[in-house]
């Protein structure tokens, strides 16, 4: 039978100093970017049913709530749920309680980018639910500064609040909720996301510009424009059931078909066409927040920032490769100019060799200082340097062994998922020697999964070395190597989070020494 309530405690004023607080205290952020059930839920509640709860989550004082209420400010919002869920199921007064830091307000801004920067670490948020919270961060932002704030610096702003991301991510997020979700948000809210949405978008952008270029060539008039017919096409397939790329092309193709009238530009001229616009992708893992930084599209908005309306032919025409890299060219004379060629080179530039691009880890590491991940025509220096100090680098904020145990997990996921095999693996993070991830199973196992189970320690037979060749390497006789250079990249920023997290496990588990006075 459940227990009466216990009495309200005194409201702290200390900041930065943790303190109990009862659950009618506290109320889960008005700002919280998930929007959908936390996938580890059930895991997380378990947990908490059988030790209690085991973080001290951050909390502040937002002005909009009644006096006395404290909500949280950089994730906790799960964990409350559940406490408050286990109050109500069991009636034990342990989970009526939380052991929580009080932190300064510092805006909601600030607050949004706290839970969006904790659910990269502890939960997977679907991608939508990510652009969904990036679109009210800039809304946040200009109201707090009072002025309008490009994509550009929106990306600068999470970046210095602790949430890296690239300015291309933040133009794909946009391009996300501008085009796709209106038509589609039961798909994206199923999860959808990866290197399907980064089909459909190139799809669309595609598909808009052949639009474009035979009306203008043809002085053909339509009853409708191009964002309706592609609407109401992806509202056809608004179901994760029937989703699949290649029958939405086919809808799409006779959709256009019908509803621009041009001779040449039958259902085959438009596969022909589209098929000529279309540059293979690198593969990458789902649900990420970003894409790999090939070919970005621009929002519509951001070209005509500032007054200027740049077209992509002539930013084209302005972005030769021996023009961005020197730094006395009349490119590099005004700072304004400079940047607006930034931004389109960002998004209309094709990189020509797939091994040059250098992926953004946001999704997966929010440990890694953006600055460090730039697109092409910001390097200055070479860009293996980049690529080893955004591998190699831990924020002093994530480097402790909780959240390396996550990141360990979810680079492992990743990997494993590129490849069919996320099933093979599952967290491991219930002591503080856990390696973060471990193997579902080795009788049945991939070996992908294998190979990435090894680097925990685990030994499976005499055939890892010859396997880490395969998957890495490859052989002179016939095989290609099965990771993709970008995969290899995330697999090496595994290795690094595994060594850190082994050397701080050794540090824990090494013995105090005594030290001798006088």
């Amino acid at each position: 039978m459940k227990k009466d309530q216990p009495g309200k405690r005194a409201v702290p004023e200390e900041v930065n100093i943790a303190h109990e607080f009862t659950l009618d205290q506290l109320c889960a952020n008005p700002d919280n970017p998930r929007k959908t059930r936390n996938p580890r839920y059930d895991d997380i509640k378990s947990s908490i049913r059988a030790r209690g709860l085991d973080s001290v989550p951050l909390v502040t004082r937002d002005p909009r709530l009644p006096e006395g209420v404290w909500t949280f400010s950089d994730g906790g919002n799960t964990r409350y749920a559940i406490m408050r869920e286990l109050w109500d199921e069991t009636g034990d007064e342990r989970f009526y309680r939380m052991t929580c830091v009080v932190k300064p307000w510092a805006g909601r801004f600030d607050c949004l980018t706290g839970h969006l920067a904790e659910n990269e670490t502890h939960g997977q948020l679907t991608f939508i639910d990510k652009a969904l919270s990036v679109q009210e961060a800039r809304r946040l932002l200009e109201e707090e500064i009072g002025k309008k704030v490009s994509l550009r610096e929106l990306a600068t702003a999470l970046t210095k609040n602790g949430l890296p991301v690239h300015f291309s991510s933040v133009c794909r997020m946009e391009d996300v909720v501008r085009h796709i979700y209106p038509w589609m948000p039961e798909l994206l809210c199923s999860g959808f996301g990866g290197q399907e949405l980064r089909q459909l978008l190139k799809l669309r952008k595609s598909a808009e510009s052949i639009w474009e270029k035979y009306q203008a060539e043809k002085f053909i008039e339509t009853d409708t424009d191009f964002t309706p017919v592609f609407g109401a096409c992806c509202s056809k397939f608004d179901d994760p059931e029937l989703w699949s790329f290649e029958m939405f092309r086919d809808e799409l193709i006779g959709d256009l078909t019908q509803a621009f009238p041009c001779e040449g530009l039958n259902y085959d001229g438009w596969l022909l066409e589209l098929k000529g616009n279309s540059i293979p992708d690198a593969m990458e893992p789902e649900n990420g927040i970003s894409f790999a930084t090939v070919e970005q599209t621009v929002p519509e908005a951001e070209l005509q920032e500032g007054g200027r309306d740049i077209s992509i032919e002539t930013e084209l025409q302005q972005s030769e490769p021996h023009q961005s890299s020197d730094n006395n060219s009349p490119d590099f004379q005004n700072p304004d100019d400079q940047e607006a060629r930034t931004e389109k080179r960002s998004s209309c530039q094709e990189p020509s060799d797939q091994a040059s691009v250098i992926p953004d880890y946001f999704c997966a590491q929010p440990d890694i200082q953006p600055s460090l991940v730039k697109d092409p025509a910001e390097v200055s220096e070479p860009q293996e340097h980049a690529v080893t100090d955004s591998l190699w680098h831990v924020n002093a904020l994530q480097d402790d062994i909780d959240h390396l145990q996550n990141l360990s997990w979810r680079l492992s996921w990743e990997i494993a998922s590129a490849h069919g095999c996320g099933d093979d693996l599952e967290p491991a993070c219930d002591s503080e020697t856990s390696p973060g991830f471990r193997m579902v199973s080795a009788s049945h196992a991939s070996d992908v999964a294998i190979f990435l189970d090894s680097l925990t320690g685990a030994t499976h037979h005499a055939e890892d070395v010859r396997l880490s060749t395969v998957l890495l390497i490859g052989s002179s006789e016939s095989d290609s190597p099965l990771f993709n250079d970008e995969q290899t990249l995330t697999l090496f920023r595994l290795i690094r989070i595994l060594r850190r997290l082994r050397e701080l496990q050794r540090l824990n588990a090494a013995p105090v020494v005594p030290v001798n006075e006088g």
